[in-house]
């Protein structure tokens, strides 16, 4: 199973690159023709595009953190003796999003959304592993607002940043004949206030109601994003 997840993570990070080095490198070559050099500043003819199109809905998958934030939580002691982190096993689903935003003039917009993610830890005591099984399993609903700007705009791509602001709800349930287990996680359970700094975005538009964009960011709900959105 973590094979499985590293092999999804990678690919994803690999689509995002690409999402986010090929308009750069397709400037690049343009560049070298005289046309449309790469350093320039904020063009409005060239981002006149972005006027046309007010409204936007996505719909994407991102990568998070939230395993790794359950292992360190799970406690190391129980009746059994030390469990043994080699025998541990991470069961995650991508983190799921919808989107909406409002674009304001051509260089912010502002939105929301939300997002929802499923994990589960489980494991084996180093003795009597075929009797118990500990896991711990946690559905993660995290709402927020977004607000961007917009720079590097050209009439095919944009670059962005911004932040997230919102709440997540965690539904946390240990399964465990280890008291210590439902304790070790009850500080995650229920509201939470959530921030999320988008470092850098880019969408790119395939058609004039149709773009990708994927994002990398800093706190929750996903570190990693890739999406589809609908422009009208």
């Amino acid at each position: 199973m973590k094979s499985i997840y590293k092999s999804i993570l990678f690919r994803i990070v690999v689509l995002l690159l690409v999402l986010q080095l090929a308009p750069l490198c397709l400037h690049a070559q343009k560049n070298k023709q005289g046309k449309d050099p790469l350093f320039i500043e904020y063009n409005e003819e060239e981002a006149s595009g972005l006027n046309e199109k007010e409204h936007s809905i996505g719909f994407g998958f991102g990568a998070s953190f939230i395993g790794n934030r359950l292992r360190f939580a799970a406690p190391t002691v129980g009746y059994f003796g030390w469990f043994d982190n080699s025998l541990t096993k991470l069961r995650l689903t991508p983190a799921f999003s919808i989107s909406y935003a409002h674009l304001l003039g051509n260089k912010f917009s502002i939105g929301g959304g939300v997002t929802y993610q499923e994990v589960e830890l489980g494991q084996y005591p180093k003795q009597y592993y075929y009797y118990s099984y500990k896991f711990v399993s946690m559905k993660r609903l995290n709402v927020s607002m977004k607000f961007q700007m917009n720079y590097r705009q050209r009439e095919k791509y944009h670059l962005y940043s911004g932040i997230r602001l919102g709440f997540n709800y965690n539904d946390i349930y240990a399964d465990s004949n280890i008291e210590d287990w439902a304790k070790s996680f009850s500080y995650m359970k229920g509201y939470q206030i959530a921030a999320q700094v988008v470092a850098l975005g880019i969408q790119v538009n395939i058609t004039s109601n149709i773009a990708f964009n994927s994002e990398l960011c800093i706190g929750p709900p996903y570190a990693l994003y890739i999406g589809m959105m609908g422009l009208f």
